[in-house]
């Protein structure tokens, strides 16, 4: 396919407009509908990159009668279990896409997802879309059809992510299609012997110098699963303390003229909470952070409920 390249700053090495990627922990049972919903794509000019996160299920072999089936080009790596924020990472050295659309395998695109990411984007003025990391839209329940935070209050809306989250209160999910170029600028920090991450960690850092635009379309559909990432939040936070205490200290020392008192308060309660559970000094949690009065007010709460994630997660690792 060809494109006029001005709607596309920054092409250069790109090979294609979308890279899919798809994370996936024997997610085998699954992984078929996420392929499936690729294939249907409307749009065409798109290739697919799975990263297998070690998995001990059937994955290789779906992803082996996939390879000689699919109707699109699809790539598939594995890794040792680390973690999506690794898999995304090594994702982003690899995608040869010029926008990467991130893909859970217990999600599935919508038949014109790609389609409708490729419109919004070419509706931004040429002299706009360098400060643009992407085009975000909206994601719905597979099976109660409702919306994921609710609709936006706009059609369209360019800001981003810490406007969206703290002045505008629209904290559901969404998905979006982000320009590998800036995503590459933007990798998830990893901390030694965690596997999780706060994904808005990355967003809230892009802030700073880009916008997406917002649209009120629905782009994916996700599922509530028993064992799925939403189900398993407390555990993903539990077992990656220091992980989630970096992504509040930024909230603090770094975003913070997005946050108001009240908002700022509870992201001190998380960044003591998360510094108690991984058993981070109250020496080195007052250097590290900006505001020792917010850090005093918010330490006894924030004590009390590090303490208790301490003693559950050591309670099922002893399990």
């Amino acid at each position: 396919m060809h494109y006029d390249l001005s709607l596309y700053p920054e092409w250069r090495e790109s090979q294609t407009l979308f890279s899919i990627f798809i994370p996936t922990y024997n997610r085998a049972r699954l992984l078929n509908r996420a392929l499936e919903s690729c294939s249907r794509q409307t749009f065409r000019d798109f290739e697919v990159m799975v990263v297998d996160d070690g998995s001990t299920d059937d994955t290789v072999s779906v992803l082996k009668k996939w390879v000689n089936k699919a109707g699109f080009r699809l790539r598939w790596l594995k890794q040792e279990n680390c973690g999506k924020p690794r898999a995304y990472n090594f994702a982003l050295e690899q995608v040869r896409g010029y926008f990467l659309v991130v893909l859970d395998s217990d999600d599935c695109l919508v038949e014109n997802a790609l389609g409708c990411f490729k419109h919004h984007w070419e509706e931004i003025l040429n002299d706009r879309k360098p400060f643009f990391s992407g085009v975000e839209g909206l994601m719905q329940d597979l099976h109660r059809g409702m919306i994921s935070g609710g609709p936006l209050s706009k059609c369209v809306t360019d800001s981003n992510y810490l406007e969206m989250e703290y002045w505008y209160k629209h904290s559901g999910d969404r998905r979006h299609a982000i320009r590998v170029a800036i995503a590459r600028e933007y990798p998830f920090p990893v901390i030694n012997g965690e596997k999780e991450m706060r994904e808005s960690i990355i967003f809230a850092r892009m802030a700073h110098r880009y916008q997406f635009r917002y649209f009120n379309e629905v782009v994916q559909e996700y599922e509530q699963l028993p064992d799925g990432l939403t189900a398993r939040s407390a555990w993903r936070r539990q077992s990656s303390p220091l992980s989630f205490r970096l992504a509040f200290m930024e909230l603090i020392n770094v975003h913070h003229t997005y946050l108001n008192p009240l908002q700022l308060y509870r992201c001190a309660l998380m960044y003591v909470r998360y510094s108690i559970s991984g058993r981070v000094g109250i020496e080195h949690q007052l250097r590290d952070i900006d505001r020792p009065f917010l850090w005093a007010a918010a330490f006894p709460i924030g004590l009390f409920k590090g303490w208790k994630d301490r003693i559950r997660r050591d309670f099922f690792r002893k399990r």
